[in-house]
C-alpha cells in the first residue's frame, strides 16, 4: 500500500519491489484490478468489530491509526464510530482493560496488525489516500464498497501513469 500511496518502500529488496511495481501496473490495466488488490490485501490485518459507546471513543482513538476518508466523501457519521489500525499487543490490552465486546454490527473496527505501525502511520498520514480506499473497498456496505473500489481503480491507473512506477 505504501507504493500505491506514492511513498518510498525501503523494507523489501529491489527484486521484490520490481515485481510489485509490475503487478500493480498489470492490475491497473485490468477492469477487475481493484478487486484483485482487495483480495491480495485481505490478510493485512485481523479485522475485529466491537460494540462502541461514546465514553470509549477517546480512549480507543488515541491508540488508533486512522486513515483519512474525507477525500472519498465517506467521513464517519457518528462520534462513537471508529475504524483504524492498531498493533496486536495494544488491541489485546484494550480489549481486556475496557471490556470490549465483539459485535459484528458494532461501530468500533480495529484492524489489528503485526506489521510496523510506524509504517502504517506514514502511509495513513503522508500517503495519497489509497489505504483509506482499500479499507472502504473491503466494506460489507455496497455503497462504501463501490466508492472504495472505484477509488482504488483510480489509484492503480495513476500509479501506472507515473513514470516513477516504471523504475
Amino acid at each position: 500500500m505504501a507504493l500505491l500511496s506514492g511513498l518510498r518502500v525501503d523494507w523489501i529488496g529491489q527484486t521484490q519491489l520490481s515485481r510489485l511495481r509490475s503487478r500493480l501496473r498489470h492490475m491497473a490495466m485490468d477492469d477487475d484490478g481493484s478487486h484483485e488488490l482487495i483480495g491480495r490485501a485481505r490478510n493485512r490485518a485481523d479485522v475485529r468489530t466491537y460494540e462502541s459507546y461514546d465514553f470509549l471513543a477517546p480512549t480507543v482513538k488515541k491508540n488508533l491509526i486512522v486513515s483519512d476518508r474525507r477525500r472519498l466523501d465517506l467521513a464517519t457519521s457518528h462520534k462513537d464510530e471508529l475504524d483504524g489500525y492498531i498493533d496486536v499487543t495494544t488491541a489485546d490490552r484494550l480489549e481486556k482493560r475496557l471490556g470490549l465486546r465483539r459485535d459484528s454490527r458494532g461501530s468500533l473496527v480495529l484492524r489489528v496488525t503485526t506489521f510496523d505501525t510506524n509504517v502504517i502511520k506514514r502511509i495513513a498520514t503522508e500517503g495519497n489516500g489509497a489505504l483509506a480506499a482499500l479499507d472502504i473497498a473491503a466494506s460489507q456496505d455496497a455503497r462504501a464498497h463501490g466508492v472504495g473500489s472505484r477509488a482504488l481503480h483510480d489509484y492503480l491507473e495513476e500509479f501506472a501513469r507515473d513514470r516513477r512506477a516504471l523504475k
